[in-house]
């Protein structure tokens, strides 16, 4: 290939790139911690609707409020990651936002679309078939989480789990979910050093013919969150969703981020924590 050619593929192939890429937006938000700040913690994990589909360039403002910093770790059920997609942080970034403005949040989101609480326990088994082998997710959760916040001074606030979709298909995976889902629980307040940590779980209720258990995990959703203190259970029936009736579109995750914040604010307002 000549010179002149080789520049003529080089301009194509940018424009081609950067055509792909119109119209697309990414989120605007801080990742640089203060050593001087003092931050509250906020945990995220979960699969598809914590890692969320919706459009970032729906939003009327692509910028994350500056007290709020995200360190977002999500991809999809093939571990590739949606830069130009966004879950429910950005309604929880705006309500602590309006609720504390002067106090210095880290949002921390780990979330892997399809995954089963089961793929979340290192010691259970999955016994769930894929392609795509997502490792050990809450050895990966921890390490991600550990390192963003060391040598910070940090608060934990609380973990919101938005997750069950995947297990309400097969009744294997529906009926030990409660189990699971208080395992799960422990594990998180052991290694987070909190015993009673507050822990925000979203209610799943995918509508597919796929899904035949979500009775059977949403009555697991509602034991733990009337037998496990600090425990808190948002309902999610009335969000609007995509047509496949499982994801929740850029309204309902903007909804859902701010029941979040509004269970959150609840959490801050008995404890005292607001600075």
């Amino acid at each position: 290939m000549t010179k002149s050619k080789l520049v003529a593929h080089l301009i194509i192939t940018l424009l081609l790139f950067t055509s792909c890429d119109f119209n697309q937006q990414k989120l605007i938000y801080n990742q640089e911690l203060d050593h001087s700040k003092e931050y509250q913690v906020i945990l995220m994990a979960g699969q598809s609707n914590m890692v969320g589909l919706g459009e970032i360039k729906q939003l009327n403002n692509f910028n994350l409020p500056e007290n709020i910093s995200l360190f977002d770790y999500s991809a999809d059920t093939d571990l590739h990651q949606l830069p130009y997609n966004f879950g429910p942080e950005v309604g929880l970034a705006r309500r602590l936002n309006k609720e504390f403005p002067d106090t210095n949040f880290i949002l921390i989101k780990y979330a892997i679309g399809g995954s089963s609480i089961n793929e979340w326990l290192p010691t259970v088994e999955s016994k769930i078939e894929r392609p795509t082998d997502f490792g050990n997710i809450y050895g990966k959760f921890l390490e991600f989480s550990n390192t963003t916040l060391k040598n910070h001074n940090t608060t934990n606030l609380a973990f919101l789990w938005m997750q069950g979709e995947t297990d309400t298909a097969s009744n294997s995976t529906a009926k030990p979910y409660g189990t699971h889902l208080k395992l799960l629980i422990r594990n998180i307040r052991r290694d987070f050093n909190d015993p009673n940590l507050p822990v925000i779980i979203g209610e799943i209720n995918p509508k597919s013919e796929q899904y035949k258990y979500v009775q059977t995990v949403q009555n697991a959703q509602h034991r733990i969150n009337e037998s496990v203190p600090n425990t808190y259970l948002i309902k999610t029936n009335t969000l609007e969703k995509f047509r496949d009736s499982v994801h929740y579109s850029s309204l309902g995750l903007l909804k859902l981020g701010d029941d979040f914040g509004n269970t959150i604010n609840k959490i801050i307002t008995q404890k005292g924590q607001a600075k």
